[in-house]
């Protein structure tokens, strides 16, 4: 298989794992990949975020679906859930900063090495 083929057969796969909803695990378990094959290629053929509260905070590309930060209307407090690619949930009571929700989210989802 050349390169530009695996590189296409790994573009499908994270395309299919975006649209599936499934943690990345439970996909390549379904799909007969590893974790960390599909991992890499989602880094690696994924688009970069930038941080600014008025845009999408995620692209698909990062396994998340796309949301729009707004700050709240009322005085009540912010309640953010968080899931991650795991399928652990992360719930933040509270004004919550958009560059620092997008750092911690980038931490939480970064492979340890």
């Amino acid at each position: 298989m050349t390169r530009s083929e695996k590189a296409m057969v790994w573009r499908r796969h994270v395309a299919e794992f975006q649209a599936s909803g499934l943690s990345g695990r439970a996909y390549a378990k379904r799909a007969g990949i590893t974790v960390s094959g599909l991992h890499y290629w989602r880094k690696r053929v994924g688009g970069g975020t930038g941080v600014n509260p008025q845009r999408v905070l995620s692209s698909p590309s990062e396994g998340f679906l796309p949301v729009t930060w707004a700050a709240p209307t009322t005085a009540e407090a912010a309640v953010v859930e968080i899931v991650l690619l795991s399928g652990r949930r992360l719930r933040l009571e509270g004004p919550v900063e958009a560059p620092w929700l997008s750092t911690l989210v980038r931490l939480l989802e970064t492979p340890c090495s």
